[in-house]
């Protein structure tokens, strides 16, 4: 359709249209000034602003059908890990049978509260998380790496020049600074942690938290005796009474 109405009159659009005119205004210069500055090209020539959130560009990219493999990195430095925005991406990449790791600095994890031990040990509970312990966030250029998917035919990252970006808060992954997406290669990453090794070290007699996912799965008949069996596993004094 290329004509409209204004107050009645028809325009025919088409006849407006000055193909000569459009090339002149987008001339090299032109276009030139929609590139990245130096500055914030993390990942070189394939840097490019992203325009999304970090939320919704890990799930647009992880959900391709290529998506290998989707990684989050975190500072639990003054951590609120439960009410973090990590902890919402990664329970939603579960909820769309995505697998997810988390990858957390080696120094803040061990200055997590209890609470939040307990919050990060229930996500390597679940079939299809994975938590890891690095030295330091990537950098890219300087920048903090907040993310990386991986495809078929590579990897592609998240950077920001903000370290806040990658704090264990409700504010993860959004700062006012330029977020930026390019080509990358993956983070090498250790071994996953079991979620024992994550929880708190249990006091005897004391109060313990249990998060109780798919282990009770099966008949009801054996529920009884399993839920006791796993608290007692959790819990070793619940075998005294």
């Amino acid at each position: 359709m290329h004509q409209i109405q204004i107050n009645g009159a028809e325009y025919d659009l088409a006849a407006e249209l000055d193909r000569q005119a459009a090339l002149k205004f987008l001339n090299s210069t032109w276009l030139k000034m929609l590139r990245l500055p130096d500055e914030l090209c993390f990942f070189g020539t394939s840097s490019r602003a992203e325009t999304a959130t970090v939320f919704d560009a890990v799930l647009r990219e992880s959900g391709g059908a290529d998506a290998t493999a989707t990684r989050l990195f975190v500072d639990g430095t003054g951590a609120d890990f439960a009410a973090s925005g990590i902890r919402r991406l990664v329970y939603k990449l579960l909820s769309l049978s995505r697998p997810v790791s988390v990858a957390i600095t080696k120094d803040s994890l061990s200055k997590l509260s209890e609470y939040d031990r307990y919050s990060i040990a229930a996500i390597a509970d679940h079939p299809g998380a994975s938590i890891h312990v690095i030295a330091s966030v990537p950098l890219r250029n300087g920048a903090i790496t907040v993310a990386e998917v991986g495809r078929a035919n590579g990897w592609v990252a998240w950077a920001c020049s903000d370290e806040a970006i990658t704090k264990a808060t409700e504010g993860w992954g959004t700062s006012p600074a330029p977020l930026v997406i390019g080509n990358s290669t993956a983070t090498k990453m250790n071994e996953a942690c079991s979620p024992s090794s994550l929880r708190p070290a249990a006091v005897v007699g004391g109060d313990a938290d249990i998060s109780i996912q798919h282990q009770l799965d099966g008949d009801t008949k054996s529920f009884g005796l399993r839920f006791w069996k796993f608290v007692a596993q959790i819990h070793p004094t619940t075998k005294k009474i």
